[in-house]
């Protein structure tokens, strides 16, 4: 994405088959934004890398979920933590690294 690196939310897509009608566009975000937001969010983390951010909500079974104009990050189970229109979100105690 203008030769930064980004991620792509393709809502259960993918080029091997045909979108199904009424399914959600794909949303590109840049990695800086990603990275900025998750670090406001999770304030723990402010001064986190980017490895240090996906290790933490990799341990903590949390996963990024993109909507039409907004993102949130959930728990494994779906169970919705916090998202950008939402007030604060305080993390889940650390749980110890995957090895």
């Amino acid at each position: 994405m203008n030769n930064r690196p980004g991620y792509r939310c393709r809502h259960g897509h993918t080029s091997a088959r045909t979108r199904p009608l009424g399914l959600a566009k794909n949303i590109y975000v840049r990695e800086d934004r990603i990275l900025g937001e998750l670090r406001c969010r999770l304030p723990d983390l402010a001064a986190a890398d980017g490895a240090e951010l996906a290790d933490y909500l990799w341990a903590n079974g949390l996963r990024i979920v993109c909507a039409d104009s907004h993102w949130s990050i959930q728990s494994r189970s779906a169970q919705p933590l916090g998202s950008n229109t939402g007030n604060g979100l305080k993390p889940p105690a650390p749980q110890s690294k995957r090895l």
